[in-house]
């Protein structure tokens, strides 16, 4: 497959370039990883900003040994992907956090029972 641009020196600067950023993004996501980890508190999906930052360096590094403009693209693309899939994640768990039913088990008579005091097993005086 023959790199779009044509000639060597833009394949070499695209890789170099691939190489650098896909690096440059450990940092920056493990900086934001301890800053919403102090001012929101921990969550499960802040686990992509630890794993998906150092495989893209690896990638990044891979497609520049290897001249493979394919995994420097691919390279490119996961490290733009934490931002949005940790978005995505919380997004889907602002329901059940917030104690929303997340099932079919969940209907409308146990919120009722539970509100006038039918379920509570204690009595009181």
């Amino acid at each position: 497959m023959p790199f779009p641009y044509g000639d060597i020196d833009s394949l070499e600067t695209f890789l170099s370039k691939v190489r650098f950023g896909a690096l440059m993004t450990v940092p920056a996501y493990l900086a934001l990883l301890f800053f919403l980890a102090g001012e929101e508190g921990w969550h499960w999906s802040f686990l992509v900003l630890c794993v998906l930052p150092p495989l893209t360096a690896f990638l990044g590094f891979r497609a520049k040994r290897d001249i493979r403009p394919g995994l420097a693209t691919a390279a490119l693309a996961l490290a733009v992907a934490p931002l949005p899939l940790v978005a995505a994640i919380e997004l889907l768990a602002v329901p059940a956090a917030r104690g929303f039913p997340s099932g079919p088990w969940h209907g409308p008579e146990e919120g009722a029972r539970e509100e006038e005091g039918e379920g509570d097993a204690r009595e009181a005086p």
